[in-house]
């Protein structure tokens, strides 16, 4: 945050404490939110390639059906089912963080 917030609280006689909860904090967050929605997102996504616990994820399962021989070519089938759920999972949590991002706009306005 800019150096101005704190030196403008200081000058108006407010305390630290009070400074950094009311005026400091709230800015801090509203910049914070959109990089750890970004992470959030990508964290999501990446789980795509590594191994939970030794089960393999929805994308390894999707490649294990498309390779068994009784259950005839549903590759597309199955890879587009698991976009489905990372875009309803990514989907929701961008949903999540503009939600987060307009109650702290309309908590600085008032």
């Amino acid at each position: 945050m800019p150096k101005g917030q704190a030196e403008a609280a200081q000058a108006l006689g407010i305390p630290y404490w009070k400074a950094v909860w009311h005026i400091i904090l709230p800015q801090a967050i509203q910049e914070v939110i959109p990089p750890l929605t970004n992470t959030a997102i990508v964290m999501v996504k990446n789980t795509s390639l590594v191994l939970i616990v030794g089960v393999f994820d929805m994308l390894s399962a999707a490649r294990g059906a498309a390779s068994d021989p009784a259950w005839p070519a549903p590759s597309k089938e199955a890879y587009l089912f698991v976009a489905a759920i990372y875009f309803v999972i990514c989907y929701g949590i961008t949903l999540y963080s503009r939600y987060l991002e307009a109650g702290i706009n309309t908590r600085n306005r008032s």
